[in-house]
Parts: structure tokens; sequence; C-alpha cells
């Protein structure tokens, strides 16, 4: 658990820990330079139940936090948990179970559930259902470049296979999704569970919402990094399906510094869209689910494979 200047909820979180039915559990939580009560809090905690320790981070930042921790981890599988979110009383009961039965080589997910002082936007009940729905479909995936298909604080794997593909080492931000592109990559198997796994707070002073690290262009950045390095071959044809938002522009300007051209096809020009001959199609559109289930149909008539070699950004 890193945590930094989280005394609002510090004590609530490490409460639900407290109060997992699953009980032999060890909480590292490290202070990133805090400079309010929150370490006050957890060494009060600390004082009462000795399965909480707390370290001072070895650098600044989430990143090194998390290298901190797991250098001071002492148990077979690891999890994370951010000091402003809470588990359900039976998390990690769940989660150890499935991972026992599975064993080396998986990694167990679950459902989310946003919560908050305030009125969610939007975009928040649309990442949830969506994070829910990869859940039931397993399908992670076939995802992994429209969003981060894992909430960070919403994964158990065991500790050897953390550190056998680095840890939380060579990471940037976002450092959850850089993360979970390197697990699916390197091979571990993603299984949900259909029971939340997490409380997710939302509030203005989230890391999230306040780094630049976490930045849509960042988020861009991140994925089509891993898009170019593992799916892209020379002399593959690009081809972008366009729409009104941003996303359009920074999928453009990567393959353009990357001088690697581009064919560029809006909703209204799409019925030009060639045959797959070894294509790379990326889209930059998402529409509603009904419309998007036409696109699909469309485009895998010309035989682009979701997933493959046809890819929502």
């Amino acid at each position: 658990m890193p945590f930094r200047n989280s005394e609002r909820w510090i004590e609530e979180a490490i409460s639900s820990i407290q109060n997992q039915s699953f009980i032999h559990w060890e909480l590292i939580a490290v202070n990133d330079h805090s400079e309010d009560h929150g370490a006050e809090a957890v060494h009060n905690l600390m004082l009462s139940d000795p399965r909480i320790r707390m370290v001072t981070n070895e650098g600044h930042g989430i990143i090194a936090a998390l290298q901190t921790a797991l250098k001071h981890s002492q148990n077979d599988m690891i999890t994370r948990l951010d000091s402003d979110d809470k588990m359900p009383s039976n998390r990690l009961q769940w989660m150890t179970d499935a991972l026992s039965k599975l064993g080396r080589g998986n990694l167990i997910t679950g459902k989310v559930s946003y919560f908050s002082d305030r009125n969610l936007s939007p975009g928040y009940s649309e990442y949830e259902h969506w994070l829910n729905e990869r859940v039931d479909l397993q399908d992670f995936f076939n995802w992994r470049f429209r969003e981060c298909v894992i909430a960070s604080p919403a994964w158990l794997m065991y500790k050897e296979d953390l550190t056998a593909i680095g840890g939380f080492s060579r990471l940037t931000y976002p450092e959850d999704y850089h993360l979970v592109l390197r697990w699916l990559y390197e091979g571990i198997r993603f299984h949900g569970i259909p029971e939340t796994v997490l409380h997710w707070r939302e509030h203005p002073d989230r890391t999230s919402r306040n780094h630049e690290g976490f930045a849509q262009k960042a988020f861009f950045d991140l994925k089509l990094r891993f898009l170019l390095e593992k799916e892209y071959r020379e002399n593959m044809d690009v081809l972008v399906l366009t729409s009104s938002s941003p996303k359009t522009k920074l999928i453009l300007d990567f393959f353009e510094s990357n001088h690697i051209p581009t064919q560029k096809f809006s909703i209204d020009t799409i019925t030009e869209l060639p045959h797959n001959d070894e294509n790379l199609l990326l889209s930059a559109v998402f529409p509603k689910k009904q419309n998007r289930k036409e696109l699909e149909q469309y485009v895998e008539s010309l035989g682009y494979r979701h997933g493959i070699d046809f890819f929502y950004l």
C-alpha cells in the first residue's frame, strides 16, 4: 500500500484489510514522504496489529513505493490496495482460493465498484461496467489496447511470478497499465472471479487525476509503443478509423514520429477499407454497443480479427 497525504482515508482502507475473513496477511504500508498525519495513523494501527508494517519509500512516487514494498514483503502471494480504497471482507479469501487452485503463471482479478462522496461522472460508470464485462467474458487480452483491463488495486498473483518478470522495475507511468501489458505479453494468464473485489474511491485528489503520467497522452504513448513493438511488422499497412476526438491526432502523431505512414478512414469512408492483407487496423472510433457490433461484423467480413490485427484504441 503506497500512501502519500492520505490521512482522510487510510484508516478506513486498512480497516477493510483487518476485517478480512482471511487472516494470514501482511500489510507493507509505504510512506511516500507524506506531509500530513497519515503516517501517524498507520503507526497507531501497527501498535495493536503486528501484521501491519510501515516503511519509508526508498525513492519518490508510486513506482518506487511499489518496489520498496516488494523488497520488504515475505509472503508467497502479492496484491495491492491503494490507501483511499477498500476491500470487501471476503476478497482475500476468494482470491487466494482461486489462485491456489490454478497455481503458478496465473493472476486473479475480479469486479470493481466505484464509490464517491459526489456524483460519479458517466465516464467512471462506463469504465466500471467495461472492466466488469472483461471479467464476465474473460477476454482481457483482446482488449489490451483499449484501456487497462485490470484495476490497479484489484489483482493477486504469486510473488515468484511477479519477480520473475522484473517486479515493478523498469516501469513508466501509468505504471498499472504498463504492468498489465507486460504481464499479458509475458504469458501470465488472467482469470476473473465474479465477485466484487475492490471498492474504488473516486475523488478529485486521486493521483490518476493530477499526475501528468496518467494523462491521455501518456496512456497513448504507452499503448502505442507496445503495439509497435509487439504487433507491428515492417511493411505492414497501418489503417486508422478516425474520430473527432483527440485520440485520432495522438495516433497519427505517434506513427508519423516513428516514420510509419498511415491510411485514414472515417465512418463515412469505411466502405473504402481494403481487405486484410497483413494490415493493422486501429480504431479511434468506439461506437455504442449496437453500432459497435455492426462495425465489427463489417471489418470481420474484410478479414480483420479483433484482438489480433484490429484494435480499439
